[in-house]
């Protein structure tokens, strides 16, 4: 029975041989005819009326703008810079790229921006990098045009903008951050950008800042140099922190402090520890404040009101040691020299100090009567 079953087997496989080797003749002329037709319908429409990449596709081109935000790489309060991943899903039409599928159903095909026109898009708030969208050290973004004229172009770009910050309420603050996007070269009668809808779907959450949605957008229009009005879309992220790591770092120890620089009321005014215990406060309240103002923000555009409070009670506590210092100078001399001699311990006297001093004879008047007898 066992030998049957291997007879079997060996019978199927070996039908089975010509029919897997067609199949892999079919798929390999299929892929064939698949390459063949795509480089030529490539070729033709590069050819066609003669096509130039420099050439705009109409005398005025809508070109749409969708944004895909995925993560917020940072957000410096201190040089006010925004750092973000977004793609970018560009949309338009050009007539000189249509043509009717064949029989390989070829209904997009790629190119690169050098083989076709390309919209001159920049990141207008940009700090560091200057240059054009989809042109980076490795080479351009490839684009994809169907068979209908529309081109999509889909790339991504990490800009680092400006952002204005605001620290008023730190850390329960709220950042609005503009991303700017408009056209290099041409004019709005010549390119005109349709902004759509700003996606958050991929969005990956931040451990410090809180995206607030939605995105707002406007579009408007600016002039330039040359006094041609050009189209600029404002993107408007708001960010808000999350305060739940400064509370016990920052807020707690500062309220405890201040507790304790206010519990000094409840000493008697003719109380000596008093300044000891003012003195003590305040050390404490230095130490933390040169932390704190290291976690804190440094933005000259506003003050933050943490900040405020903190120099508020330094100079309450400065004021409380000095009227201190004015009542204990107020006290009378007497009884201040009574209680330095009450505090200091009384000096012992020695046994010897009842015995009067008696002169003490090393020999030198002997010596010196020796001395006048021989002279005589």
């Amino acid at each position: 029975m066992e030998s049957f079953n291997q007879l079997a087997c060996l019978l199927i496989l070996f039908y089975m041989l010509p029919s897997c080797k067609c199949a892999n003749i079919d798929q390999s002329e299929d892929d064939r005819a698949f390459r063949t037709e795509y480089t030529r319908q490539r070729e033709e429409l590069l050819n066609q009326s003669n096509y130039d990449p420099n050439v705009r596709p109409s005398r005025s081109t809508n070109v749409t703008i969708k944004l895909n935000l995925h993560s917020l790489n940072e957000l410096d309060i201190g040089s006010q810079t925004l750092s973000t991943t977004i793609y970018f899903h560009i949309t338009w039409y050009d007539g000189r790229l249509t043509w009717v599928p064949s029989i390989t159903e070829t209904e997009c095909i790629a190119f690169t921006i050098h083989e076709v026109w390309t919209p001159n898009l920049s990141v207008r708030n940009n700090k560091y990098e200057k240059g054009l969208l989809g042109i980076y050290g490795d080479g351009p973004i490839p684009l994809r045009v169907c068979n209908n004229g529309t081109v999509v172009w889909i790339f991504r770009v990490t800009p680092i903008t400006t952002c204005q910050a605001v620290i008023t309420h730190y850390p329960y603050d709220t950042q609005r951050c503009l991303l700017e996007i408009g056209e290099w070269t041409h004019p709005l009668n010549e390119v005109d950008l349709v902004p759509l809808e700003f996606l958050t779907d991929s969005y990956t959450t931040d451990e410090e800042w809180n995206l607030i949605p939605p995105v707002s957008v406007c579009a408007k229009e600016a002039k330039g140099i040359s006094g041609l009005n050009f189209r600029r879309i404002k993107y408007y992220l708001e960010f808000k922190r999350y305060p739940t790591w400064y509370i016990p770092l920052l807020i707690v120890p500062v309220g405890v402090l201040s507790i304790l620089l206010l519990g000094v009321s409840l000493l008697p005014c003719s109380s000596d520890k008093k300044l000891d215990y003012l003195l003590t406060v305040m050390l404490s309240f230095t130490v933390y404040f040169t932390f704190v103002s290291s976690r804190v923000p440094s933005v000259s555009s506003s003050s933050c009101i943490f900040s405020i409070f903190l120099a508020v009670v330094m100079v309450l506590g400065g004021g409380v040691i000095l009227f201190t210092l004015v009542g204990i100078c107020r006290k009378t001399p007497a009884s201040l020299i009574n209680t330095i001699r009450d505090e200091c311990p009384k000096r012992k006297r020695s046994n010897t100090e009842s015995t009067p001093l008696e002169p003490v004879n090393h020999g030198y008047n002997a010596m010196r009567e020796e001395s006048d007898h021989n002279e005589m």
